[in-house]
């Protein structure tokens, strides 16, 4: 890091292998809809703790936590430790970003028109 500047930003493989090094990626999203890293965790089989705000849970397999409760993070970690995750199948999440692509030209078209 050079003065005055914040940390180096990582490259996409940079963080792939980080994520993928992780036992747990831990989430403290106060507000949120949906996360890239939730999607990432999920391609890489990473376990995920993440707070029950938004969609996290219904994008993918996540262990949930109350962020206003006290332990709520502590039981969810040792629920994680119990509970690997396996990676996602390269051939199925391909096959689902072209049917979510095809959705959403529809989609748009059906609107534009």
């Amino acid at each position: 890091v050079h003065p005055g500047q914040g940390p180096r930003r990582l490259t996409d493989v940079e963080l792939w292998e980080h994520l993928s090094g992780l036992d747990v990626l831990v989430l403290a999203y106060r507000r949120s809809t949906h996360s890239g890293f939730v999607e990432a965790c999920h391609d890489l089989g990473t376990t995920v703790v993440a707070p029950r705000v938004g969609y996290l849970a219904e994008q993918h397999a996540v262990v949930p936590y109350d962020l206003d409760v006290p332990g709520s993070l502590t039981d969810a970690l040792l629920q994680a430790y119990e509970m690997p995750v396996a990676a996602a199948d390269p051939v199925q999440r391909t096959a689902q970003r072209a049917t979510l692509a095809t959705v959403h030209r529809e989609l748009y078209r059906a609107v534009a028109a």
